[in-house]
């Protein structure tokens, strides 16, 4: 089989290009023209010895089709791609177009489920296997592999090894494809969530509603895909790219966002909307990426209260 393959990405693609590499039927890459000074470096560093194909915005099928009559490709595999397949080059190439969906279908569509079902508590993430039509992540479904979302993973860390777990099922997706007696899965949920690139409001602590759970998820999704969840103290913003839940023997009564313990050893314990706390572990400043202990050493004391950012408390108004 001759493997085409069009991606976006470098931490989900990576693995999988490598194994059809190894298996000698990756036939060429196509990435787009706007990621061409990141990927390209990165492809050539990795030495997969296939051709990489600039694609350029305004006329990206028209290049894809010629590519796939000149290398005659059996099968488009598409791994992260910010551009839409048209009815025409679809209806053109019946069943030639595979997406890979790095999350839970049909709950889960759209651009980024990995930030969404960690944001959301999800106890499992995954890879959607399915040909690609004119719904986005609509098409019928070839295979589904399901992966646990561990307790304090961050949107980076469930990238790698949902990357890795990439390669252990595309021997299995060959297989199917080969079959012509092959039946699409069902899948079922009671709820769709939409996966696009959460905006900065998102992006944001909210001390007055997020609960410590809440906050944590958010901050493990965000990570680092999304540069941390943004705060404010003292008029500073800084972003959480770490925190921690911390279990206190005693009732407390504070502000939501009230620091309630702050040392050199624990750095900063956080006072929440469901009265449990949070340490803060690391933030992102325009000194640099700190920890708890180091935003005490500043001068961020006891007592003091994180604010929410500009953004809500003009939303609030």
């Amino acid at each position: 089989m001759k493997i085409l393959v069009c991606c976006n990405s470098d931490i989900l693609a990576i693995p999988i290009l490598q194994q059809l590499t190894q298996w000698e039927i990756l036939e060429g890459i196509c990435i787009p023209e706007s990621s061409k000074d990141y990927l390209v470096p990165i492809f050539k560093h990795l030495k997969l010895d296939v051709d990489i194909f600039i694609l350029q915005k305004n006329d990206w099928e028209t290049q894809l089709e010629q590519i796939i009559i000149d290398r005659r490709i059996e099968s488009v595999w598409v791994l992260t791609f910010p551009y839409i397949f048209s009815k025409a080059i679809i209806d053109a190439y019946p069943n030639k177009f595979i997406n890979f969906h790095f999350g839970l279908l049909p709950q889960y569509p759209g651009s980024d489920p990995i930030f969404w079902q960690i944001k959301n508590k999800e106890s499992y993430g995954g890879i959607t296997v399915h040909y690609i039509n004119e719904q986005i992540d609509g098409g019928p479904v070839i295979l589904q592999k399901k992966l646990p979302i561990f307790p304090g993973e961050t949107h980076g860390m469930h990238c790698q090894r949902i990357g890795q777990l990439g390669t252990r099922i595309i021997n299995c997706v060959i297989e199917k494809l080969a079959d012509k007696d092959f039946c699409p899965l069902s899948l079922q949920t009671s709820e769709i969530v939409n996966c696009k690139k959460p905006d900065s409001k998102i992006l944001e602590v909210n001390w007055g509603h997020h609960t410590s759970e809440d906050i944590e998820f958010l901050v493990n999704a965000s990570n680092p895909k999304y540069g941390g969840v943004k705060t404010r103290i003292n008029n500073i913003d800084l972003f959480l790219l770490e925190v921690s839940p911390v279990e206190l023997n005693q009732n407390l009564e504070a502000t939501p966002g009230q620091i309630i313990h702050a040392d050199t050893l624990y750095g900063l314990i956080v006072f929440c909307a469901d009265h449990k706390c949070i340490r803060i572990n690391i933030v992102k400043t325009i000194e640099g990426f700190l920890s708890g202990m180091k935003l005490f050493s500043m001068g961020i004391k006891n007592g003091q209260v994180f604010e929410n950012p500009f953004s809500l408390l003009q939303t609030s108004n």
